[in-house]
């Protein structure tokens, strides 16, 4: 299985639990391995939305305004019908 190492500051660690307290009312905080498993999984949901043609966006909490999310190797495009 591989590994994966990353030096990441604390000062995100600390802003990713601030923010993840506001989704859960103050219930949550998580350690770094927790934080990367998470991310892996949402960015394995992504990639495999996007390789069968949807987009990956999010929207505010009126649904009114919808922005489509990418990263560097996951470029924005439209999505397929």
């Amino acid at each position: 299985m591989p590994d994966l190492h990353l030096r990441v500051p604390q000062a995100i660690v600390d802003e990713i639990n601030d923010n993840l307290r506001k989704v859960t009312g103050g219930k949550e905080t998580l350690l770094i391995d927790e934080i990367g498993k998470e991310a892996l999984g949402l960015y394995k949901w992504a990639v495999a939305q996007m390789a069968i043609g949807n987009a990956v966006g999010a929207a505010d909490k009126t649904g009114d305004l919808i922005v489509q999310i990418g990263t560097k190797s996951t470029p924005i495009t439209k999505a397929s019908a």
